[in-house]
């Protein structure tokens, strides 16, 4: 058995375990922006809680001034920004920009206190775990790849993974692979547990495609996924 874990930078892992593994749940870093650095930044300091602080909250850059227990479910405000983690929230707070307040906020501090208990849930039980990221290719030199390897060394003590899908919003050349060959080998190919795919295919408005198009691009995440899975002896039921 394996658990999956959302780990950056975008939406795309979400959708990932929703059209790819059927798998139906918002997890700590869900439908938001949370770059790959910054999750580590964050597991490092161990302050789970910071993650929706009010001290830590923005709107368009600013400071919010009110929270309240108005709303009890989900909203969109896309602006809404951890400064401490650099976070972006776009599918969470119920934001009302007249007096600059959050209507749900207990709601959504509840949601995330129950899912850091997931988290850390998942990092201690028996089951193997895989962490997913998609990044952009502009991405690749910068991830630090060796110091979240060695956060997670002494986080967790089974088999895990980490999966990274580079994507673009364009079409890639087919020979994608053979560019990063080098840099592959150096940053990411020491390890066995970190495995590396290379999409192809423009992702530019994926979101908003319709059901043939997402499918295309679905089935090609999909199809890389089975393909390093199967390559590498990893049972993902």
């Amino acid at each position: 058995m394996v658990d999956y874990i959302e780990f950056g930078d975008n939406f795309l892992p979400f959708i990932f375990l929703k059209e790819v593994l059927y798998i139906k749940e918002k997890s700590l870093f869900s439908h938001g922006v949370f770059d790959f650095n910054n999750i580590l930044k964050y597991i490092q300091t161990d302050n789970y809680e910071d993650i929706c602080k009010k001290e830590y909250l923005t709107y368009d850059n600013k400071p919010i001034s009110n929270f309240y227990d108005k709303i009890k479910n989900y909203s969109q405000s896309p602006k809404i920004v951890n400064t401490k983690y650099d976070f972006g929230f776009s599918h969470d707070f119920n934001y009302d920009v007249s007096n600059n307040c959050i209507n749900n906020y207990n709601f959504v501090a509840n949601k995330f206190t129950a899912k850091i208990k997931d988290f850390k849930l998942k990092l201690k039980n028996e089951k193997a775990l895989m962490f997913i990221n998609f990044s952009f290719y502009n991405a690749i030199n910068n991830i630090k790849i060796d110091e979240m390897i060695n956060v997670l060394n002494k986080m967790i003590n089974k088999k895990y993974y980490i999966f990274f899908f580079f994507y673009d919003y364009q079409r890639m050349p087919n020979n994608i692979e053979d560019q990063y060959s080098e840099l592959c080998k150096n940053k990411f190919n020491k390890y066995d547990n970190v495995k590396v795919i290379f999409l192809k295919s423009d992702f530019s408005n994926w979101w908003n495609e319709d059901d043939k198009v997402k499918q295309v691009l679905y089935g090609e995440i999909r199809e890389g996924f089975l393909k390093i899975c199967s390559e590498s002896n990893i049972r993902i039921f």
